[in-house]
């Protein structure tokens, strides 16, 4: 990039679909679209030279690919035509709300920083559990076009902030100052109930047994969670499971409970525990 000089370079598309036949690459002045400079390249090139652009002003160039079936989405680029070119100052702040928050995802919003006079090539973030957690590098490069972004693969019930840089051919910007903390919703337990036995007490009450999951497995407030215990007779035609009775039990680590008033007395039954819950007391 100079005063009257830029220089374009393209990578092939992501999802091609077909085999690409030509590019197109064309620019004009960004007030001004009386003229537009136009050119077709072979598939093999990359790369275009603009020569003859005036200093100190800003074009806007795009790239376009085509197949057998016609040409693909635009890709663009502000530039200005100057030798000052610096690295881009740091976005703002991500901004979250609350309704963008869900157990294992969060997306939050940003406002631009200057871009240094030089194209945006791509945005970086990083995230951290907690107020002091160490700050991770999510994989994805953020496309420079956007000013929002989802972060998944999230924990549910875990604290998060989040920050953001800038890159231009340049470098980097610093980073932005960090989001405010929100915590990911909680969600059901990542891991299911094992161990379930039943012993016969009675004629009519049996005691069931299985293993508690642990708490860092039960993905929110294991403070509110608890057991759902289904039963039924088993008889010689089926009959489903939800139409069964069933019993709450509350408390996480709770690894047993009595069913009392069975009415079908020496006969066989099924006994599983259908899900897990949470309520509120």
């Amino acid at each position: 990039m100079s005063f009257s000089t830029a220089r374009i370079i393209w990578d092939v598309p992501e999802d091609p679909n077909g085999e690409i036949l030509a590019y197109r690459v064309s620019y004009h002045l960004e007030d001004n679209i009386s003229f537009n400079y136009s050119r077709e390249f072979p598939p093999s090139d990359r790369t275009f030279r603009a020569t003859e652009l005036e200093p100190e002003q800003y074009y806007m160039f795009s790239v376009r690919a085509q197949t057998r079936l016609g040409w693909g989405k635009t890709a663009q680029a502000l530039v200005y035509t100057t030798n000052n070119r610096e690295p881009p100052e740091a976005p703002s702040m991500p901004q979250i709300s609350r309704s963008q928050v869900q157990s294992e995802q969060i997306i939050f919003s940003w406002t631009p920083g200057r871009d240094g006079f030089a194209p945006l090539r791509y945005y970086t973030v990083q995230k951290a559990e907690g107020a002091d957690g160490p700050w991770t590098v999510v994989a994805e490069r953020v496309d420079p076009q956007l000013s929002y972004y989802t972060v998944v693969g999230l924990k549910p019930y875990t604290a998060y902030k989040f920050r953001i840089q800038a890159t231009n051919d340049l470098g980097p910007s610093g980073w932005s100052q960090p989001s405010a903390l929100f915590k990911t919703l909680p969600a059901a337990p990542s891991q299911g109930v094992t161990g379930l036995r039943v012993v016969p007490i009675t004629t009519t009450s049996v005691r069931v047994h299985w293993e508690p999951i642990q708490e860092s497995f039960w993905s929110g407030d294991h403070q509110t969670g608890g057991y759902r215990i289904s039963y039924q007779q088993v008889s010689h035609y089926a009959s489903a499971m939800q139409t069964s009775p069933s019993i709450q039990v509350p408390g996480v680590l709770v690894g047993h409970f009595i069913l009392n008033g069975m009415c079908f007395i020496f006969k066989r039954m099924k006994i599983c525990l259908k899900d897990i819950f949470w309520f509120k007391s």
